[in-house]
């Protein structure tokens, strides 16, 4: 009977252990994502990126370049950082966060809140995001198991903050 209990008790300190660590595995890889977006480190970038999406836009290869192209090597005037989670669930195996990111100016009075889903297969191991706005069709297409079941990220228009 001993065992028994202290087997329980061992299972139940293992699970609450393993649930907070998905937070903080979960938030670790979106500053991860973070500063490599900041760093223009696009390779780490498209890694961090749904694979579905990667795929539709030509490869990792592809995505890179286009990444390049795209943001100059500067560092970009706008600061960006991480908010928190605030919804999880786990749905056949796969676990999903739903966090925000922050983008703000020194320059400006607009701040605007990016909402994301980040997508961890293995336990919170390796994750991919994606970044709202979804339209619903696209919601389906990246998320299908979430259909119904989280609030699709959505992107808020810049507020204006008198400093």
């Amino acid at each position: 009977m001993k065992i028994l209990i202290l087997s329980l008790s061992f299972t139940f300190i293992f699970c609450s252990c393993r649930a907070k660590n998905i937070n903080e595995l979960a938030l670790q890889a979106a500053q991860e994502l973070l500063n490599a977006t900041k760093n223009n480190d696009w390779e780490k970038v498209v890694d961090y990126t749904c694979p579905l999406k990667v795929q539709e836009l030509g490869g990792k290869r592809k995505m890179i370049e286009d990444q390049k192209e795209f943001f100059p090597q500067k560092k970009n005037r706008s600061k960006i950082k991480l908010g928190k989670i605030e919804e999880i669930q786990t749905i056949n195996g796969t676990t999903y966060v739903r966090l925000y990111y922050e983008v703000y100016d020194d320059h400006s009075v607009n701040n605007m809140r990016i909402d994301t889903i980040g997508v961890s297969k293995d336990k919170g191991l390796t994750w991919w995001f994606i970044d709202g706005p979804l339209k619903a069709e696209q919601f389906k297409k990246y998320l299908p198991d979430l259909v119904g079941k989280m609030i699709v990220p959505t992107m808020q228009h810049p507020t204006s903050v008198f400093k």
